[in-house]
């Protein structure tokens, strides 16, 4: 249980609940290289239930087995593809995985391998749709204008992280097909 306050200053009453919503939901074990694309959709709660219907709908179409009817969050292996999909209170988040070569790792992102027709159809508007390509430790380094090929020949903006382990780049921009990139 939270104190009233944090240094002096008063803890909102969700924080310990929205802290623990966070850690509710198993991370993905990710093997680069990896394409990721991901949709944060805004819809609310009533459109739960159409939300279930829909991922089991294609858990059928693949031959997975389905959602559970009370499920809040759920991940399965569609065969060319992994789904991640998360419901929060204002947003639902789909997450989709494919394990590809990182040469041209937006020419055919992740999202490519779900069918259309059922992404039209999820409820909802986007709030954020990325497309992210993780590369294996053993990638060459790449110069800065070889990156900014990769994000349209934009500016690109980047960090070393994990203590030099791993460097994140991106151009802050929507791209043509309606996705940012990291």
């Amino acid at each position: 249980m939270l104190p009233a306050e944090t240094v002096g200053i008063a803890n909102h009453p969700l924080r310990n609940q929205l802290s623990n919503e966070v850690h509710a939901r198993p991370y993905e074990q990710l093997t680069a290289p990896l394409q990721a694309s991901h949709l944060a959709l805004l819809s609310d709660e009533t459109r739960l239930p159409e939300e279930r219907m829909s991922i089991s709908a294609l858990c059928e179409r693949f031959a997975v087995p389905p959602i559970s009817p009370a499920a809040r969050h759920f991940s399965a292996d569609m065969g060319t593809f992994r789904l991640k999909w998360e419901r929060h209170s204002e947003f639902s988040s789909y997450t989709f995985f494919h394990s590809a070569p990182f040469d041209q790792p937006f020419q055919e992102p992740a999202i490519g391998r779900v069918p259309r027709e059922w992404l039209a159809q999820l409820p909802g508007e986007i709030l954020t749709a990325t497309h992210v390509a993780l590369a294996p430790s053993d990638y060459p380094r790449q110069k800065i204008e070889e990156l900014a090929r990769l994000f349209a020949s934009n500016t690109v903006t980047g960090s070393v992280v994990t203590g030099g382990a791993a460097q994140a780049w991106t151009d802050f921009r929507i791209h043509a097909d309606g996705f940012s990139r990291f």
